[in-house]
């Protein structure tokens, strides 16, 4: 009986070891997606942002920012944008052009990496295609094929065979393309905005038919978002508008939008209807058209291909004595270049560049009125567009 009861207590005893083994086990596993989940919030991210909610109106304040992967290299937000079997990750790149960082470019793998009880990482296919360069630096699309994936929390992951790795939320989108809406995607090189300017801008766009706003600043005051908030609520139709971090990896002397259209493109993707890209403070009128919409019809092809229009950009100011528009004319109008694509094209095979005609459409923009220069304004009374630009203002 003695014995027995040795062996029955060994026994136990060996039981609880195990079970206090497997216990440490699950729980390591589990601290370490807390710690993820502290560090970057939840990973499945359909609506990651900041919002407020006002019938079908809303304004968001986003988290997204440039991810350094290592020097000279950076990366911005991952989308699914696939609803088949297999998952297609897209993101935009900067890539410098020294001979390290594109090294490590075609080194580079990616994958998925689960968050639930069991973590698993499933690697993937990458894919690059250059979107834009300069002398300073290449940009890319990146895209990250994996033909298997289980689990329901997950990150974007972008490694080497080094030292270097890279994880961050992978957003999850709606992938039925439900509402048909108007996107304007605007960027500037001023890193602060006046919240009178921006209202104004956004007035103006909101007349022609545009109720999807994508701004991507480097850095918005409390007035701003106040001032965004108090326009949803008393918006009469439905107007979404969303704060972006564009923390330019690179100084540049001009922003790049064919990149900011590429990452734009990537949130409209699950939206039907048109996307245009201009820089802030840049105020486009066509000649008999009442919206966006009308406008981009007269050049779009269809879904596969992207436009870069290229059109007259002239000076205006406000004149305080009748509280009118009035023309510059002390320097010869300049060049101002737009982007736009149909639904938001992700992998559109045509690009085309468009010359515009100045009295098809023309793009204007504010500067300040001086009372001793008044000389070199006019009133532009025999330009069409500047009387149909001085009417929706």
């Amino acid at each position: 009986m003695k014995k027995f009861h040795q062996l029955l207590l060994l026994f136990l005893s060996c039981v609880s070891l195990l079970c206090f083994v497997f216990y440490k086990h699950e729980y390591d596993r589990l601290r370490k997606v807390m710690e993820v989940l502290d560090m970057f919030g939840s990973t499945v991210t359909e609506e990651y942002t900041t919002s407020k909610q006002c019938l079908n109106r809303s304004m968001y304040i986003e988290t997204d920012s440039w991810h350094r992967y290592s020097d000279g290299f950076y990366i911005y937000s991952a989308f699914k944008v696939s609803n088949e079997k297999d998952w297609s990750m897209n993101s935009v790149a900067v890539i410098s052009r020294d001979s390290q960082s594109l090294a490590l470019m075609k080194e580079s793998l990616c994958a998925l990496i689960t968050g639930d009880a069991i973590e698993e990482k499933f690697e993937g296919i990458i894919e690059w295609k250059e979107i834009s360069s300069n002398d300073v630096y290449f940009t890319y699309s990146l895209t990250c094929n994996v033909p298997e994936i289980r689990g329901d929390s997950h990150l974007f992951s972008l490694y080497d065979t080094k030292s270097n790795q890279l994880n961050f939320p992978l957003r999850l989108s709606n992938l039925v393309k439900k509402d048909k809406v108007s996107t304007l995607c605007a960027v500037s090189s001023q890193p602060l905005w006046k919240p009178n300017q921006l209202m104004k801008f956004i007035n103006y766009y909101s007349t022609l038919g545009i109720n999807n706003f994508y701004f991507y600043h480097q850095g918005v005051s409390d007035q701003i978002i106040t001032n965004l908030n108090e326009f949803v609520d008393q918006s009469d139709g439905n107007v979404a508008i969303h704060l972006l971090t564009w923390n330019q990896p690179f100084s540049q002397s001009s922003i790049d939008l064919s990149l900011v259209q590429s990452e734009c493109n990537l949130r409209h993707n699950t939206k039907a209807g048109p996307v245009i890209t201009v820089h802030m403070g840049h105020y486009l009128v066509a000649s008999g058209k009442s919206s966006i919409a009308d406008f981009l019809k007269t050049f779009s092809k269809g879904p596969d291909w992207i436009h870069q229009a290229n059109l007259t950009l002239e000076s205006v100011c406000v004149n305080i004595s009748n509280q009118g528009l009035i023309k510059s004319t002390k320097t010869q109008s300049t060049s101002a270049y737009m982007r736009l694509t149909d639904s938001g094209s992700l992998h559109a095979n045509h690009q085309e560049t468009l010359k515009i005609e100045p009295d098809s459409a023309k793009m204007f923009v504010f500067e300040p009125c001086y009372i001793h220069s008044m000389s070199s304004f006019d009133t532009g009374q025999g330009d069409p567009l500047f009387k149909r630009f001085s009417k929706l203002v």
